[in-house]
């Protein structure tokens, strides 16, 4: 079963993730694919920056568990931040709007 948050296919972000290129530690505990949809469900909801983004997951972490991986727990602030920072506009960009396009595609096909 497909997860979806206002009709939004959210595991069909994760095949585009392998395209962004993001310097990471090594030990870096949270999934990426985890870090753009807590900041889109943030967004969608009112949300204006990084510290909204950490106090949202917390918040709705019940509900992000059944979209999410979450093994670490939310990321913090900081985390939002710098993943944000590192992300290359352009890529983010691309991956985004591809995704966009076949969440639209997916809700297209619901209405039919």
């Amino acid at each position: 079963m497909e997860f979806c948050c206002v009709g939004v296919p959210w595991r069909g972000l994760r095949p585009a993730l392998p395209r962004w290129r993001v310097p990471r530690e090594v030990n870096t505990p949270h999934d990426l694919h985890d870090i753009p949809v807590i900041g889109f469900c943030t967004m969608l909801c009112g949300g204006e920056d990084c510290s909204d983004m950490a106090v949202f997951g917390r918040a709705k972490a019940a509900f992000l568990r059944q979209l999410l991986r979450l093994r670490h727990g939310v990321p913090s602030h900081d985390t939002f931040s710098r993943v944000f920072r590192l992300l290359d506009p352009a890529q983010f960009h691309g991956c985004f709007l591809r995704f966009m396009q076949d969440a639209m595609g997916v809700a297209g096909r619901d209405r039919d």
